[in-house]
Parts: C-alpha cells; structure tokens; sequence
C-alpha cells in the first residue's frame, strides 16, 4: 500500500518542478537556468521514497477519528498540489500553491509527526507567501521564489518527509 506522499511524491516533485520553471520563464533571464536545472534534476531523480516503517503508531484511520480526518486533509492536499501541473502562468501558480498550503495547514497532524508535519507546513507556507508577495516577471523576484521552491524540495525529500510518509503509510487506509 503507497500513501498520499508516496503517491503524490513525483506529482509533487513535478509541480515544484514545473513551477520554477514558469516563473524562470517569466523574465527570460540567463539565472533562472540554473534553478531550472536544479529542479529537472531534482524531479527526475526522485520516483520514489523509503518503504520501510518507523516506530510511527501502527493503528488505522478507521480505529480513530482523528486519524481519519487526518487523513483525508493530506489527500486533500496531494489533490491540490496534484492540480499544480496545469498551471503555466504565475496568474494560475500563486492561487494554486497558496490553497495547497492553506490545505496542508487545515489537518491536524498526529503527535508521532506533529514535528515533522511542521516542518514541511513552515517551508510549504514560506514558499505560498513568496510566491504571493514578489513580481515573478522580475529576476528577483523569480530568484526568491525559486530558492523557496527549492527550500520545500529539500524539506520534503528530507528526514521529516520521510517520516511523514511511512507514518501515511502505515496509518492511512488506501492511502
């Protein structure tokens, strides 16, 4: 059984990817190209993740109440970040990734990876806020959003991703 993350992992890494890329299209200008290659790289490297479990709880979405809601929160947000590839202008970007954070705020994590969880919400919101207070027809401002792009990349391909995924995985019907 695969969860959200696992599922979603290279939609995500794809739409992250795709994101930089439309806003490094936006100025045309040579420094997006780096950024650019960074996140090729990093969506193609990456298809999947650890499958192995931790000492997360082995109970299931169905014996609690919390964890169900729980999980249907981070579907919720695997569906909205899902809908990120069609977006190819920053017009359709901004919305799309503020409502993928504001998704991923909306579910109460568990205690096991309530840590964690913060983690990614902090660099998930840090990027949505970026994206909503720069000029992505700028160098810079595309700089700043690709840099907090790549912020999120790295929290969610680390440690606190993959303790999020295992405990999905373990905890989520499904998922």
């Amino acid at each position: 059984m695969r969860s959200v993350f696992s599922r979603s992992r290279p939609v995500l890494l794809a739409a992250v990817g795709a994101f930089l890329l439309t806003a490094g299209s936006c100025g045309g200008g040579g420094e997006g190209s780096q950024a650019e290659e960074s996140a090729e790289v990093t969506s193609a490297g990456t298809s999947s993740s650890a499958a192995s479990s931790t000492g997360a709880s082995s109970g299931s979405a169905g014996a609690d109440p919390a964890v169900a809601e729980f999980c249907t929160a981070a579907e919720q947000f695997a569906t909205t970040i899902g809908t990120a590839q069609s977006s190819t202008t920053p017009e359709e970007v901004v919305p799309v990734l503020q409502q993928a954070a504001t998704d991923f705020e909306s579910a109460t994590p568990p205690q096991e990876i309530a840590t964690d969880w913060g983690v990614l919400g902090g660099a998930l919101r840090t990027w949505a806020d970026t994206a909503g207070s720069v000029d992505l027809a700028t160098p810079d401002g595309q700089q700043q959003f690709q840099q907090r792009g790549q912020e999120f990349i790295t929290a969610f391909q680390g440690p606190s991703g993959t303790n999020v995924e295992q405990y999905l995985t373990a905890n989520c019907p499904g998922a």
